[in-house]
């Protein structure tokens, strides 16, 4: 033994220096959740190790799941290759316990065996209660939440297609899109998942790449004046086959209609009624026409009109009403 008393005594130095520019993944990730929450979710923390029979439970057991050689339980044994069985107990509990609005987001890792970042929505139950009645949360309603966190986080790009998800009720599952790249999935749960779990509700879930919606990085906030001249609002009602995507006959009727379709709102949706065949549908939208130099005239905002209405015939095969 030398002896302590003969080591010479020195403070520690480092170099602190200043980042210039960006944010830290620690910033990022704090204004992601920040967002979350102002989108009316609450926070959810749950465990990165998860059971077998929980995947089991969720359809989300891996042919190879990745295991810790020395569990302190078997409950804890797994490293969790999604945030749905975090999810799926939390709602579970919070139903059982009489709540009637479940509004739920998870910031975490999950290892597919690579660690990533995932960012998990759960919804159950009423979305919004007051005198006025309650509105019950949907896949309409995730939807719009996803799109909204996107908009909000990286300013857009965000494409929703119908698709087959492993856990999701078959019709009710979405596959989402982020700059023309894979980034999640939403739907509703499976009724055979939500049997196991005892959830007497319905339960509506996505699963969104953190990773890949931080790496886009925050727009710059701006405003818009309002108009000066006031708008002119028309609707348009036209029969379409179900199968079209939504986003498509959006698209189609903004391009159309060009700058001066300032505004477009689907306000009513008609279908599985006597007199419609049960392929197709109604869709109803209002579009509001503005010019910011001067005021539109009915004849000019009717011929712009009249051009979409042909559009849509002439690309869907729509049959105006």
């Amino acid at each position: 033994v030398v002896g302590y008393e003969r080591i010479p005594g020195t403070l520690p130095s480092a170099v602190i220096g200043t980042r210039r520019g960006g944010r830290t993944s620690y910033q990022a990730s704090y204004e992601l959740r920040n967002l979350c929450a102002g989108l009316g979710l609450s926070e959810l923390m749950t465990w990165s190790l998860v059971s077998e029979g929980e995947l089991g439970k969720a359809d989300q057991l891996p042919e190879h799941p990745l295991k810790l050689s020395n569990p302190l339980s078997m409950d804890h044994l797994v490293l969790r290759p999604t945030l749905l069985v975090g999810m799926l107990r939390a709602v579970s509990k919070n139903l059982a316990q009489d709540a009637q609005a479940v509004r739920l987001f998870e910031l975490g890792n999950v290892f597919t065996p690579r660690e990533t970042l995932r960012l998990g929505i759960g919804l159950a139950g009423a979305w919004e209660r007051s005198w006025q009645g309650k509105h019950e949360a949907g896949l309409f309603r995730l939807k719009g939440l996803v799109e909204q966190l996107v908009a909000r986080a990286c300013g857009g790009g965000l494409s929703v297609r119908p698709a087959a998800v492993s856990w999701a009720e078959p019709g009710q599952g979405m596959e989402l899109m982020l700059g023309g790249k894979p980034f999640g999935a939403a739907g509703q749960v499976a009724r055979r998942i939500a049997d196991a779990w005892d959830l007497d509700k319905p339960v509506w879930c996505g699963e969104l790449d953190a990773d890949a919606l931080l790496a886009h990085g925050r727009p710059a906030a701006h405003a818009q004046p309002p108009g000066v001249f006031p708008p002119v609002k028309r609707d348009i009602s036209f029969l379409v086959e179900k199968q079209i995507a939504y986003a498509d006959v959006e698209a189609l009727i903004r391009a159309t209609g060009g700058p001066l379709a300032c505004r477009l709102e689907l306000i009513d949706r008609y279908a599985d009624r006597p007199g419609l065949p049960p392929d197709k549908h109604s869709l109803t939208f209002s579009i509001e026409y503005r010019d910011p130099a001067r005021t539109l005239t009915a004849a000019e905002v009717d011929a712009v009109h009249r051009t979409i209405g042909e559009a849509l015939v002439a690309r869907f095969a729509a049959h105006l009403r």
